[in-house]
């Protein structure tokens, strides 16, 4: 397939996706929908490694492995902890695409989210960067603002996975875009994408931080 994105010819997906997690299965199931469904290159190469997870979370995808053309590296009983960093670290050694798209098993994407990022980098061509989309976050820190973050009230799209309502978060998304058309240079997030050699230049996480903390207690 052949994508042309700001005068560049794309002959195959220029990025893989990559989660790293842990006993989050009842999210991760949303998230990995989500990204096949919402992003711009729903084919692109789909990378999670799973870390001594013992919630039916290895099992679920062995059995959707096909359905969602994952490739799965899974630790069942791995005598050292990596963490999330380490994970990163993992999932990274296997991805050979131009790009890494690094999300959360918390996450749930919007529309073309993965596309909205690539734009940066051809808008910066010469420019070493990790870029990050917006994020809405319910108030679960109590906070009242984070750079690149929009928090909303705890129940605003749901208080939990199993009544999460996907159609008014993408609605949602979609006039925030609208309304929101500007870039945060130094924001933060965690579903960056990054070019792989600027990755390898920097060596991924330092295993010394290792290991780091997983996803917040969903």
């Amino acid at each position: 397939m052949l994508y042309i994105l700001n005068n560049k010819l794309y002959m195959y997906n220029p990025l893989t996706f990559c989660i790293s997690t842990y006993n989050n299965l009842p999210y991760l199931k949303i998230a990995v929908e989500s990204v096949r469904k919402n992003s711009f290159f729903k084919n692109a190469p789909f990378i999670i490694h799973a870390e001594n997870c013992t919630d039916g979370t290895n099992d679920w995808l062995h059995e959707n492995k096909d359905v969602y053309n994952l490739t799965l590296l899974i630790e069942p009983d791995n005598s050292v902890i990596r963490g999330i960093g380490g994970g990163m670290n993992i999932c990274a050694e296997h991805v050979t695409t131009e790009y890494i798209m690094f999300l959360h098993s918390d996450f749930f994407v919007s529309n073309n989210w993965d596309l909205e990022c690539l734009k940066i980098f051809d808008k910066y061509p010469d420019i070493p960067m990790w870029v990050f989309s917006h994020r809405i976050q319910p108030n679960i820190f109590n906070e009242h603002s984070r750079p690149g973050t929009l928090i909303v009230p705890n129940n605003y799209f749901g208080a939990y996975y199993n009544d999460f309502d996907s159609e008014l978060f993408l609605d949602y998304a979609s006039e925030f875009s609208r309304l929101n058309n500007f870039e945060i240079e130094l924001g933060e997030g965690v579903s960056g994408l990054i070019r792989k050699k600027d990755w390898d230049f920097i060596g991924g996480n330092d295993p010394i931080f290792s290991p780091t903390s997983w996803e917040d207690k969903d």
